[in-house]
């Protein structure tokens, strides 16, 4: 790899040419947690994400670059965007973990390789529903707070099963597709709720 300015030999995923100190064009094989200088695991910690995210934008700020030139402005928003994606996905459990299950060449989300749940938790996921959508009196917030509940404990389990089973680096990647594919569904209903307790 060589860089776009003074053409000096570079590595591979290196950010700025060491020679003329030139930003680079962001590196399509550099994972989130390269991006942040986290470790590739699971168990993430926020205060750490948040503080490796500040830094790096620090870094790459298209405000640092207004004098450069256009490709130079151009690289800086796209090192920013990358590193805005990166720290989106990982803070999130949910789509940490399907990302990482997407390294391991699974995707979850995938529209023409859909994740089959079993058609036992659908019907729960159906059947909940159902009772959610005669929740809406003002006077169902203690129903509602238990399910909640319910819910919340049910999504922690299945993120500590999920969890371990990728730092474990478990073989078994469609039983991990399943608990993610899981999680889906129930933090839709967590969000649910919490937006119908707003609305009442």
């Amino acid at each position: 790899m060589a860089c776009w300015r003074c053409k000096s030999s570079l590595e591979s995923e290196a950010e700025f040419c060491p020679l003329c100190q030139t930003i680079q064009p962001p590196s399509p094989g550099r994972t989130y947690f390269d991006r942040l200088g986290v470790e590739s695991c699971f168990q993430q910690d926020l205060h750490t994400l948040v503080t490796r995210h500040r830094q790096e934008q620090r870094r790459f700020h298209p405000d640092r670059f207004v004098s450069k030139t256009d490709a130079e402005r151009r690289l800086s928003l796209e090192h920013a965007t990358a590193l805005n994606d990166a720290y989106r996905v990982l803070r999130d459990p949910c789509l940490r973990a399907e990302y990482m299950l997407r390294l391991r060449g699974c995707e979850v989300g995938s529209e023409d390789k859909q994740v089959s749940l079993s058609p036992m938790f659908l019907m729960e996921v159906m059947e909940l529903r159902e009772v959610i959508d005669e929740l809406r009196g003002s006077d169902t917030h203690v129903e509602r707070g238990q399910i909640e509940r319910d819910v919340a404990l049910r999504y922690e389990d299945i993120l500590a099963r999920l969890g371990e089973g990728l730092d474990n680096n478990s073989d078994n990647v469609d039983e991990l597709a399943q608990l993610a594919a899981q999680l889906r569904y129930l933090k839709r209903i967590l969000e649910d709720l919490q937006s119908l307790a707003e609305a009442i």
